[in-house]
């Protein structure tokens, strides 16, 4: 994985961190922008342990979810993690 892609994602994380945000895996439907955050607070740290065995499709479609949370949630405006990840691609 691309060094700024971990950096972007180790931002994300800490982020969330600061927000009080635990990481949580669930299979379960959509219950709230809480939990919403912590599922992507847990596929932050996934990608960050695992992302150099992934292939580059599995890690950008990942990428691509969480920041639509973060988009969903207002945590993020588009164009600023355009901006983010501008020349990484």
């Amino acid at each position: 994985m691309n060094d700024k892609i971990k950096t972007l994602l180790a931002q994300y994380d800490q982020q969330l961190g600061d927000l009080g945000v635990v990481p949580v895996a669930s299979e379960d439907r959509y219950r709230s922008q809480y939990w919403a955050l912590g599922h992507a607070r847990w596929m932050l740290v996934k990608m960050l342990a695992e992302a150099d065995n992934w292939p580059d499709h599995k890690n950008n479609r990942w990428l691509g979810f969480v920041q639509g949370i973060l988009w969903m949630t207002s945590r993020k405006g588009i164009l600023t993690m355009r901006d983010e990840t501008r020349g990484i691609f």
